[in-house]
């Protein structure tokens, strides 16, 4: 996945989002030209940085210095940039007439009555290239259109990180569905084991009540069987007292002397 510095992707928004005939290389550089202009001598094939300062100092030596390595980083950058964006077909370019036929023209936005301090390209190589895209423009394709508008993210790494993340998806998905049954199980079990606990403790109070019932059973028929006793004792009491009398009576009559 090749990412985008910010000076790379404020070129690409600027290569799509401006109008025809302002696409240009030196176009977008002319922002980061303050003081300074870019002279390409054409007979030569070669580039050099010319400053337009009041007088020469060491602070003013010391500000050409660092304005050549910032301008030489931003330089490099985007001549990178268009190479591997032409060699993905995110670009194309066509070489445009100079408005003025020369061999010599400067580039940017310095102040001509004043001095003037030159130094040249520290590259070579980098100054050719800017020869080169010096009097192109360049078309942005729907490729380099479509990036711009996403983000500054590729298609293949679009497709890659919808399959990242679907992959991750799926791993969630299966850990929390995993998850979800361990703890359907374990509620599945607390609630097996609650209604077994309730069972045992119901079985328990059946129990005890089964117990109570025939305690009391058991006390009602012992009672009714003492009161069977009773009665049983009762009636042998009262037939042996009418037997007693019937004896009574017999031998009482057997004893009386008879009538003469």
């Amino acid at each position: 996945m090749r990412s985008y510095s910010d000076i790379e992707k404020q070129f690409i928004s600027f290569l799509v989002k401006s109008e025809r005939g302002q696409r240009k290389l030196m176009s977008f550089l002319d922002a980061h030209l303050e003081r300074t202009k870019i002279r390409i001598d054409l007979t030569k094939t070669d580039a050099e940085y010319r400053f337009e300062v009041e007088k020469a100092s060491d602070e003013v030596f010391g500000w050409i210095i660092n304005k050549v390595e910032d301008l030489q980083e931003i330089v490099a950058v985007l001549v990178g940039l268009l190479g591997y964006l032409q060699a993905r077909g995110y670009i194309a370019s066509y070489k445009v007439t100079p408005d003025v036929h020369t061999s010599v023209y400067e580039f940017g936005r310095g102040i001509d009555k004043n001095l003037k301090l030159s130094s040249p390209f520290p590259d070579k190589d980098i100054a050719r290239l800017v020869i080169d895209f010096a009097f192109k423009e360049i078309v942005p394709l729907d490729p380099l259109r479509d990036l711009e508008a996403h983000a500054f993210v590729a298609p293949e790494d679009r497709r890659f990180q919808k399959q990242y993340l679907q992959t991750n998806v799926a791993i969630v998905l299966a850990f929390a569905v995993g998850a979800a049954g361990v703890w359907l199980s374990y509620c599945a079990l607390m609630q097996q084991n609650a209604t077994s606990a309730a069972q045992a403790e119901n079985d328990k109070t059946n129990h005890a009540a089964t117990e109570a019932r025939f305690a009391a059973e058991s006390a009602w028929v012992k009672d009714i069987q003492s009161l069977l006793k009773q009665i049983e004792k009762a009636i042998q009491s009262s037939s042996n007292s009418g037997h007693n009398n019937a004896l009574k009576s017999d031998l009482g009559d057997a004893a009386r002397p008879s009538a003469p």
